[in-house]
């Protein structure tokens, strides 16, 4: 079993560390060759639960994180405060975004109100207050969102045209989701972090629970970079 600090200092480095610390931590749960690949992968991710530490008592060592107290959350005050916000006010698509990621944030976010405001913000100005995944400039199809960037790169308006097809995998890393998650290594990043494989399917991160997920991770972690 690991120790608490080697337990805590593997998991950062397997979220947000280089290849290199994520191999070398991989080398210390006893993979060798090709397995020491730096992709922290269900195999990874099963070989440090293993190694989790334990009380005497057999219970986890490791320290639940506090949460909101969610039971004293006036949803009705809530959304009253928070309709004059959306132009129109609040359509039932808004409702059940803002919703489930409230439920998400209950599950996996900090105790801070004013990080779960900044996420509820983060959505409403990715998303084009939609509080739903979206995919980059509000493209309905995958060619549109490639179309979007690429217009974007003609125009001179961003350096890279980063919807080229990934070399590997074919698939186009362009903004998708409740945080316009971008770039390959942010999916592969994030993948690692859910146990997904976002850089192969990125339109995973489309997906309202996954989405909502990235969002908080990427707020509470700082796991993801610039995009």
């Amino acid at each position: 079993r690991f120790s608490l600090v080697q337990y805590e200092a593997a998991l950062q480095a397997f979220r947000s560390g280089t290849k290199a610390e994520k191999q070398a931590w991989q080398i210390s749960l006893g993979f060798t060759g090709d397995d020491v690949d730096g992709v922290p992968g269900p195999a990874t991710r099963g070989a440090l639960e293993a190694r989790r530490p334990v009380n005497a008592d057999g219970t986890s060592a490791v320290p639940t994180p506090a949460r909101l107290d969610f039971s004293r959350f006036d949803r009705a005050a809530f959304f009253d405060g928070v309709r004059s916000l959306f132009r129109g006010g609040l359509s039932q698509d808004q409702v059940e975004g803002i919703e489930h990621l409230l439920r998400v944030w209950q599950r996996e976010g900090t105790s801070d109100y004013r990080h779960l405001a900044y996420a509820l913000a983060t959505s409403f100005h990715e998303t084009g207050q939609r509080m739903q995944p979206v995919r980059e400039g509000f493209a309905t199809s995958d060619a549109g969102a490639r179309q979007a960037v690429a217009s974007l790169y003609r125009r001179g308006k961003i350096r890279r045209n980063y919807a080229l097809p990934d070399p590997k995998t074919g698939a186009s890393h362009y903004g998708r989701g409740d945080v316009q998650l971008t770039w390959p290594d942010n999916y592969d990043r994030m993948g690692a972090i859910l146990g997904l494989p976002l850089r192969a399917k990125p339109d995973l991160a489309l997906d309202p629970e996954v989405s909502k997920r990235i969002l908080v991770e990427g707020l509470t972690r700082g796991a993801s970079t610039k995009g």
